[in-house]
C-alpha cells in the first residue's frame, strides 16, 4: 500500500509538466523537435528523474511536410542503468490534439517505473550486503544472494540466487536485519544463523521453515529437483554448449559443457572433467579458436529423497546413468 501510494505521489509531482504542454499542437517538424526537447528537460529536473535518453524517429507527409507520427525509445543514460532491469521502452503515437499529453503519460509512466526497479535494486543490494557480511563472518562454504524473480534463478556447488517478488523486496528495509531495537535485531541475525547451519548445500535453504525464509516467500514444500527443473528444462545429452540436467529414479545434478581453447583446457583438473573435441564449432567458436568441450558439474548429484549430496566422479556418474537406463 505504501509502495503505490507513492507511485501516486509521483505521478501527482510530474502533473505539473502535463500540464505544461498538453493543450500544445504543432504539425511542424521543428516545433515538434523543440517541445520534445524542452519536455524531456523538464523530466530531467524532477529530482527522482534519471537522466532520459530519447531517441526519436519523425515521419511526416512528403507532400505537404506535416508531421504525421513519431516512433520513440526512452532509456536511463548509463549512469543510470539499472542490474535487475532493463529500462529501455519503445512506443509509436500518430500525431492528433493530444500528441503532447500521450507523450508525456508514457514519459511518465516509464519514470514511474524506473523509480519502483531503483527502489527493488536499492532494497536488494541492501539484504545482499548484509547476508554477505554473516556468510562472511562464519566462513561459510558458499555464497547466498538474492534478485528480482521467483524460485531458484541460478545454482551451482559455490553459490545459490534466489528470486524474490517485488512486495518481498520492498519489504526487506523492515526485516529483523535493520531494526534499531539491537536485542532484536541481534535475536533475528541469530535465527538467521540457525537457518544456515541446516544448509549443507545451496539448495538447503529453500526446505528450511523459518522466519527469514517464509517472509522473503523462498521456503518451498516441492522437491528440490523439482525446482531445480524449472531452472534447467533440458537434459544434457542434448546440450552441445550450456548446462543441463543428468537423472535417474534416485539422483539428480546439474552439468555444463563449456567451448575451450586447447590451452585453457589445461587450467581444469582432468580427473574431474569429461574432455571431448569441439565437433560442431559455431563460426565465432572457430574464430577463437574454441576446438574443446570441457562437460563438468555445476552442481553435484544428490539424492532426490534427502537431498543429501552425493560424492561421485562425473565419468562414474554418468556411466551409472547408461547402466540404469539399459
Amino acid at each position: 500500500m505504501m509502495r503505490v501510494n507513492r507511485e501516486m505521489e509521483m505521478r501527482e509531482n510530474l502533473k505539473y509538466i502535463l500540464e505544461k504542454y498538453k493543450d500544445l499542437d504543432s504539425t511542424n517538424l521543428n516545433d515538434v523537435n523543440n517541445i520534445l526537447d524542452r519536455v524531456i528537460l523538464d523530466f530531467d529536473t524532477f529530482d527522482k528523474c534519471p537522466n532520459i535518453i530519447l531517441t526519436r524517429a519523425l515521419y511526416v507527409n512528403e507532400s505537404t511536410g506535416d508531421f504525421l507520427k513519431g516512433k520513440f525509445v526512452i532509456r536511463p543514460s548509463i549512469k543510470y542503468n539499472l542490474g535487475i532491469k532493463d529500462m529501455k521502452y519503445s512506443f509509436t503515437l500518430i500525431n492528433n490534439s493530444n500528441f503532447f499529453e500521450e507523450f508525456i503519460n508514457n514519459v511518465i509512466e516509464w519514470v514511474v517505473n524506473y523509480w519502483v526497479y531503483s527502489e527493488l535494486e536499492h532494497n536488494l543490494e541492501l539484504l545482499n550486503s548484509t547476508v554477505f557480511c554473516i556468510l562472511q563472518s562464519l566462513d561459510f562454504p558458499y555464497n547466498i544472494s538474492f534478485t528480482l524473480g521467483e524460485g531458484i534463478m541460478d545454482i551451482s556447488d559455490e553459490y545459490i540466487v534466489l528470486g524474490l517478488d517485488s512486495d518481498s523486496i520492498m519489504s526487506i528495509p523492515s526485516l529483523g536485519f535493520f531494526i534499531e531495537d539491537e536485542y532484536w535485531k541481534s535475536k533475528y541475525i541469530n535465527n538467521f544463523i540457525n537457518v544456515l547451519k541446516e544448509c549443507n548445500r545451496p539448495y538447503d535453504i529453500v526446505k528450511v521453515k523459518a522466519d527469514f525464509t517464509k517472509e522473503m516467500k523462498i521456503y518451498s514444500r516441492k522437491s528440490v529437483n523439482k525446482l531445480l527443473r524449472k531452472v534447467v528444462s533440458r537434459k544434457i545429452d542434448f546440450v552441445r554448449v550450456g548446462i543441463g540436467y543428468a537423472e535417474d529414479k534416485d539422483i539428480f545434478a546439474l552439468i555444463e559443457r563449456v567451448a575451450v581453447t586447447p590451452e585453457n583446457a589445461k587450467k581444469y583438473d582432468i580427473d574431474s572433467i569429461i574432455l571431448t573435441d569441439n565437433e560442431s564449432p559455431t563460426t565465432q567458436e572457430k574464430k577463437k579458436g574454441l576446438t574443446k568441450i570441457v562437460t563438468k558439474y555445476k552442481l553435484m548429484p544428490f539424492e532426490k529423497k534427502t537431498n543429501v549430496l552425493i560424492d561421485m566422479g562425473l565419468k562414474e556418474f554418468l556411466n551409472s546413468l547408461c547402466e540404469n537406463s539399459d
